[in-house]
């Protein structure tokens, strides 16, 4: 058991500090715009907020290398490693182009008529557009390499690379954007160009380490059967992602806006509050994935992996909602200084927390369904669940006077029934399996 407590660690906190780090100096990005102008603020915050959308989406691509790679290194075969890595980074280059040609075509008319920029912010808009869409290639080769080094277990060089390509970004985003030692004012183009020059040390760093590493090669090839099915699962996992945080959170946050200015101020600095703790779940939910993919049919090992997460997330719950308890107004009040939002927060605080844990051990669960290799069922169950849930929520809005305590019943409901499938189907899994062994 000590044994596989160190090894999950050995991933899961290398991973959770790239996560915590890129969220701070993000933070700090909109610190830095925002003192800026009101204008440059707003550009940065709509488009940025899009470019994050689809970068986060990009994430599941990594994630689908890393279910298709894991057996591969588990076996030492390295030489087959090399030729899905060469793909994916193919693959990736062709995406690129092609995003980064959709942006600089449709990219002004998109400003325009969708976002409705008007003209007198349209051009500089499309500048930091065009730049910023340079994050998206960028980051698809920096998950492809992350993922590699994910599955290898040594997670170390995220953290070290999130933290260089974080520093860098905030040092030219700070020269650029108010014109330090004699160049021009850039405003919102110097965020853009500093997020590019820090994703770009990033990278260059991921690929120093992987040619150090040296076990895996880059050929010059492209193999369609490798790439349909990666594409196949970046697209079971993208699907998974949109009914579980977009279209069942679009729901949840209608219904929280109608609630009112204080009811929605109330979730949000709960929300960024404990975001810190619902990271830790995706780090521990990335690092199962590529440990229960290894593990194939050893049902004993990957019980004692998720079953050390969800302890550890468990331990972790307790002591992050009891030092958020104990400090009293201290961290709401550093977020809001609205006396009547602190006081909704302290109200709420452990019932919201149990919504996160349950949440948290939700995504677990996912991973683990994920890495046994049974991703048709959890992006059913996701269709499922979440479309239910959100049916559930839209028919009862319109039919009672909700309330936060109401939204908080009805997300703990979402997620325990989600949670709750997904525990029968691995019991159904280890019952098939130890049928078949007997």
């Amino acid at each position: 058991m000590i044994k596989e407590l160190k090894r999950i660690h050995n991933l899961a906190i290398p991973i959770y500090l790239s996560f915590l780090v890129g969220v701070v100096f993000s933070l700090a990005d909109n610190i830095i715009i925002g003192q800026y102008n009101v204008i440059d603020y707003a550009i940065v915050t709509i488009i940025g907020s899009l470019i994050y959308y689809v970068t986060g989406s990009i994430g599941a691509y990594s994630i689908a290398l890393t279910l298709k790679g894991s057996p591969l290194i588990q076996k030492a075969k390295f030489e087959e490693y090399s030729s899905l890595f060469s793909t994916a980074l193919a693959l990736g280059i062709i995406i690129s182009i092609g995003f980064v040609l959709l942006t600089i075509t449709l990219g002004k008319p998109f400003l325009s008529e969708v976002l409705l920029i008007d003209k007198n912010r349209l051009e500089k808009a499309f500048y930091f557009l065009c730049i910023i869409s340079l994050t998206v290639p960028l980051n698809i080769f920096i998950f492809s390499f992350s993922s590699y080094f994910r599955t290898i277990e040594k997670a170390k060089i995220l953290t070290f690379s999130s933290i260089c390509s974080s520093t860098i970004n905030i040092v030219v985003n700070l020269i650029l954007v108010f014109g330090l030692f004699g160049l021009p004012k850039l405003g919102a183009i110097g965020i853009a160009i500093g997020s590019v020059s820090g994703l770009m040390v990033g990278l260059i760093m991921f690929i120093a380490t992987f040619f150090y590493d040296g076990r895996v090669k880059l050929k010059i090839t492209f193999d369609r059967t490798q790439s349909k099915e990666l594409m196949r699962l970046f697209t079971n996992l993208f699907f998974q992602d949109l009914f579980e945080f977009t279209i069942f959170f679009f729901v949840v946050y209608s219904v929280i806006s109608s609630l009112g200015t204080t009811e929605a101020a109330i979730f949000g600095v709960l929300n960024i509050s404990f975001s810190a703790f619902l990271m830790s779940s995706h780090a521990y939910g990335s690092a199962l994935t590529v440990l229960v993919k290894k593990a194939e049919c050893n049902l004993g090992l990957i019980n004692r992996y998720w079953g050390i997460c969800i302890v550890s997330l468990l331990a972790l719950w307790i002591t992050y909602t009891l030092a958020i308890s104990v400090s009293g107004s201290i961290v709401p009040n550093i977020i809001t200084s609205d006396t009547v939002v602190t006081n909704g927060f302290i109200q709420i605080l452990w019932f919201f927390g149990i919504y996160q844990l349950i949440a948290g051990c939700s995504n677990i669960f996912r991973a683990t369904i994920n890495g046994l290799g049974h991703e048709n069922f959890a992006l059913r169950a996701c269709i499922a669940v979440f479309t239910t849930c959100s049916l559930i929520l839209y028919v009862a809005k319109n039919s009672n006077d909700f309330t936060l305590h109401g939204i908080l019943v009805y997300l703990v409901f979402s997620y325990s029934s989600f949670g709750t499938v997904l525990i029968i189907k691995m019991i159904s899994i280890s019952s098939q399996k130890n049928t078949l062994a007997i």
